[in-house]
């Protein structure tokens, strides 16, 4: 599925442009680690971004989240994103869930599920909610009980960190949720449950996904449209039926291979 018009639209990259500073024996270089993306997500779709690592996949992300400095453009609902600060940037990432890689590594070992599932609303300084009870809501929608708001991040299982991280994204009602390998580490089972999570949300919710992963085969069942991320640049994308029965571009084709060779 691609949006049709610029209402069906949720997030758009234009000419989405990365670039560090790195250091040598010559001082420092520009590295490219996001050259020239344009993507489009359409509301209540989900697209995987896939590529290995150091394709500049994570990058992208962050640059459509606005965590990292980026040239080009972002719309969010067709508003702008880069180029805003103060509010108006904090009211835009509001409408954008993030779930992070590692979540255990992104908890405070000193910090509850309570307080992880509750932080974008002091974030965003949201203070007319009741956060036991959101917290929770929150827990129920990704099949948790409520008293896991008591416990640790050691205390949870691999699987259940992700749905806490799950949990945390959807907090604020957001209109997009960006995932970073909400797959790596998992057991292939777990996996299995937790992209039928995500599926199930989106169908229930509407609302749209954008997931980063390395690992075609983890997304070929869930994801509406795919886009292939080689050296900072995105070198095919399109419907998912197409992409995985008729690849164009020789990267694709490799990983396409690759993965039914593990899938085996």
């Amino acid at each position: 599925m691609t949006p049709d018009t610029a209402s069906d639209t949720v997030l758009q990259a234009r000419g989405l442009n990365v670039q560090y500073g790195t250091s040598s024996l010559f001082g420092r270089r520009p590295f490219h680690a996001v050259r020239d993306v344009s993507l489009q997500l359409g509301r209540g779709e989900i697209l995987a971004v896939i590529g290995e690592s150091g394709s500049g996949k994570t990058s992208m992300l962050r640059a459509m989240a606005g965590l990292v400095p980026a040239s080009g453009s972002v719309m969010i609902e067709g508003r702008e994103m880069i180029g805003q600060s103060g509010r108006a940037l904090r009211a835009l990432r509001g409408r954008v869930g993030l779930m992070f890689q590692d979540p255990v590594g992104s908890l405070s070992p000193r910090l509850t599920v309570r307080h992880a599932v509750t932080e974008p609303f002091r974030i965003h300084g949201v203070k007319d909610r009741d956060l036991d009870a959101e917290c929770a809501r929150l827990l129920r929608m990704v099949g948790l009980p409520a008293d896991f708001a008591g416990r640790y991040p050691h205390q949870l299982s691999g699987g259940q960190a992700r749905r806490v991280g799950v949990a945390r994204a959807l907090a604020l009602d957001p209109s997009v949720i960006l995932a970073d390998e909400p797959t790596a580490g998992l057991d292939v089972s777990v996996q299995g449950e937790l992209l039928n999570l995500l599926r199930g949300l989106q169908d229930r919710l509407g609302i749209s996904m954008l997931i980063i992963t390395h690992n075609l085969h983890v997304v070929r069942h869930i994801a509406d449209r795919i886009a292939i991320a080689l050296d900072g640049e995105i070198v095919e994308q399109g419907d998912n039926g197409r992409i995985l029965t008729a690849p164009e571009h020789p990267f694709t084709r490799a990983l396409l291979a690759a993965n039914l060779h593990v899938a085996r």
